[in-house]
């Protein structure tokens, strides 16, 4: 009987330390830079140069450099806790999540990403760039002509023959918005083309500052 009881309260105390641990909040940082890395096109090898760069710094005691990076050649792609590199000559940053057959053109699953992001890296601002070709907004009169030279707005992937409308940008950002309950901090273009008027028209209600290229 005395046994029973013992082990009915280990169980007990087991079980709540555990609730405890789990519920305990994340430590919040200044900032997290969310980078969208879509490699599923010539540019792949690119990311990899980028992300060597990131790794000169890595993530701080104030700042998250979180990646999702698709590579050309692989159907998996990596979500990444940048830190600062041990080797220079390749990526050395530790990969906390694996994901088969990822569609990079797709805007919902740069949603998912920003809110897997923010749930694991929370932050007092956030950061969120997409990174791939971009090529603009295009009138609905020159789409045909545009779609026959390759033009595609944001994020083409290759694999799947996808990328992301002004439009779709705009809705991404929104959502994001709903789910950490106030603007982003930045939304950033790494791609070119994108600093366009009618690319920072769709989210001027989601976004206090918007970066990106002209050219």
């Amino acid at each position: 009987m005395k046994t029973t009881r013992l082990n009915v309260f280990l169980f007990f105390v087991i079980t709540t330390l555990t609730f405890w641990v789990s519920a305990a909040p994340l430590a919040q940082k200044e900032w997290t830079f969310l980078l969208f890395l879509n490699g599923h096109n010539n540019l792949s090898s690119y990311g990899d140069m980028n992300i060597k760069d990131m790794e000169k710094s890595g993530s701080t005691d104030q700042v998250n450099l979180v990646v999702e990076w698709g590579q050309s050649g692989s159907n998996l792609t990596n979500r990444l806790l940048v830190q600062k590199s041990t080797d220079p000559s390749k990526v050395t940053s530790p990969i906390i999540m694996s994901l088969k057959d990822r569609d990079m053109g797709n805007y919902k699953n740069l949603v998912d990403f920003v809110k897997w992001g923010v749930d694991n890296f929370p932050a007092k601002h956030y950061f969120v760039a997409v990174w791939n070709h971009g090529s603009g907004w295009h009138f609905k009169e020159i789409d045909q002509k545009a779609d026959q030279i390759g033009i595609h707005d944001i994020s083409y992937d290759d694999v799947t023959g996808n990328e992301i409308t002004t439009e779709q940008l705009g809705v991404a950002m929104a959502e994001i918005k709903q789910y950490i309950g106030r603007n982003i901090d930045i939304y950033g273009s790494d791609a070119c083309l994108m600093q366009m008027l009618e690319v920072a028209t769709e989210m001027t209600s989601s976004v206090d500052y918007i970066v990106g290229s002209e050219e």
